[in-house]
């Protein structure tokens, strides 16, 4: 591990400025000298977008004593603009876009730079889906399911509070006619948050028994407050930030003040987002196995 990380500060290419974006970059990543001095580096990223974040970095590596900064990007090129959500308002602000990897390579001060190919992608998404069939396959056919909490459901629907109500269930117009309240609830926010701070927990246990400074008490304060989650903190910080992970990071914070610099230590959104789908998706092939014997 050549950074530290700070959590505090989220995803620097949504920045609406240049200057925000690299003063964000500096005091996202903190590198450790001792780490990199001397060596040859190869840094792994998903994605080039502007190319602030790769560019700072590598001056950060040699200015700590790196000798060589290889690049490799786990991804083809970025073009375009997604316009399913990542903020990204056109082409012009698209390294690639206007680029040819020589010159995203001189531009970033990378001794080299490697993108995934287009045709890898594909071949590796294709292995993926088929994959995720099989181990659906096997789950539906597993002989015995975890139990739901049902004394949670049962508390859930004893308070009526319109706070409670709003987020213990997953809404739309097919949920609203035809899914069970078991099933709403493992598709709903509260169960959705509930299991990201369960993560973050999960996350700390382990990185204090491989040796970093956390403390026990740390850890307790996270676990007081691992159910009471204040979706009005985090629903007012995203719309600061833009970005649902770092405002549920902020408002578990708020609740968990000697705790909060360890939340998220270290990890990507990936971490919470894709290990809850598979949990989520996990339980509700579960009970759809149940509920059809």
């Amino acid at each position: 591990m050549a950074f530290h990380k700070n959590s505090y500060v989220g995803r620097t290419f949504i920045k609406p400025k240049q200057s925000d974006r690299e003063s964000s970059v500096k005091i996202k990543l903190n590198v450790i000298p001792e780490v990199v001095k001397g060596k040859r580096i190869v840094m792994v990223d998903d994605s080039i977008v502007r190319g602030t974040t790769c560019a700072n970095i590598i001056k950060m590596l040699k200015k700590a004593g790196a000798t060589e900064v290889h690049v490799r990007i786990s991804s083809p090129p970025f073009l375009h603009p997604c316009y399913f959500g990542t903020d990204v308002p056109s082409n012009e602000q698209l390294i690639a876009h206007s680029h040819t990897p020589e010159q995203i390579r001189d531009m970033i001060g990378a001794d080299s730079l490697g993108y995934m190919e287009i045709e890898k992608l594909k071949k590796i998404w294709l292995e993926i889906f088929i994959s995720v069939m099989h181990a659906l396959q096997e789950i539906i056919r597993w002989k015995y399911r975890e139990k739901i909490s049902v004394r949670h459901l049962n508390k859930l629907n004893k308070i009526k509070g319109d706070r409670i109500m709003s987020n213990d269930r997953y809404v739309s117009p097919l949920s609203e006619r035809y899914a069970s309240k078991e099933m709403q609830y493992i598709f709903s926010p509260d169960k959705k948050f509930r299991t990201w701070r369960k993560l973050w927990i999960a996350l700390a246990e382990t990185e204090k028994e491989l040796g970093l400074h956390i403390t026990d008490e740390q850890i307790a304060e996270l676990k007081e407050h691992a159910d009471d989650i204040n979706f009005d903190v985090a629903k007012e910080r995203e719309k600061v930030v833009r970005h649902d992970v770092m405002s549920h990071v902020y408002a578990y914070g708020k609740q968990c003040p000697k705790a909060k610099g360890i939340i998220h230590l270290g990890a990507t959104s990936c971490y919470v987002g894709d290990n809850t789908d598979i949990i989520v998706m996990t339980e509700a092939l579960k009970l759809v196995r149940t509920q059809s014997l």
